[in-house]
């Protein structure tokens, strides 16, 4: 009696185990964040009515349902028929703000600069660092962290800078 006893316990417990287990795996799947279109060696045009334009091109797109993922790519932004270039191997791009990460190297008319990580609002056109960056400036070649870039406005901040007079 005993013996029956614990072998429906068992059968219930093991059970219940079978259907937690699975639950949890489809709570994970569901979680998982599948891309709507992979493209491979691409570039991309976008032009506006209020004279700007982009241009980006890479080896890997993804595009997923609230962000897009760029791979090594090179992306040229024109804002006042100004230019502005931005190398790096990777991208993040959520609405309006480019997380950018690894090797990146950004230049302009006004200044030049390569750090790790960069966040960067196409609609305000300001790119903001915490990262240490290395920077050309007017000659000066500077250095330091936490580099704030506003286009629009032309401000450049930094803190703990280090500037050298270069070629």
């Amino acid at each position: 009696m005993v013996v029956d006893k614990f072998f429906y316990v068992l059968v219930v417990v093991v059970f219940a185990l079978i259907f937690i287990s699975t639950n949890t795996t489809i709570k994970q799947i569901k979680k998982q964040d599948n891309p709507l279109m992979i493209v491979e060696n691409f570039v991309l045009n976008r032009h506006d009515n209020n004279n700007t334009g982009d241009e980006i091109a890479g080896k890997k797109y993804t595009k997923y349902l609230k962000y897009e993922y760029f791979e090594n790519v090179i992306l040229n932004i024109k804002y006042e028929n100004k230019y502005t270039k931005i190398a790096t191997n990777k991208i993040k791009k959520t609405e309006n703000i480019l997380s950018l990460e690894d090797n990146i190297i950004f230049e302009n008319q006004d200044i030049q600069f390569k750090t790790n990580k960069l966040k960067y609002d196409t609609n305000k056109t300001i790119a903001q660092t915490d990262d240490k960056y290395n920077a050309v400036y007017g000659g000066l070649h500077i250095s330091g962290e936490k580099l704030y870039v506003d286009i629009k406005q032309k401000i450049i901040k930094s803190n703990k800078i280090t500037m050298t007079q270069g070629d």
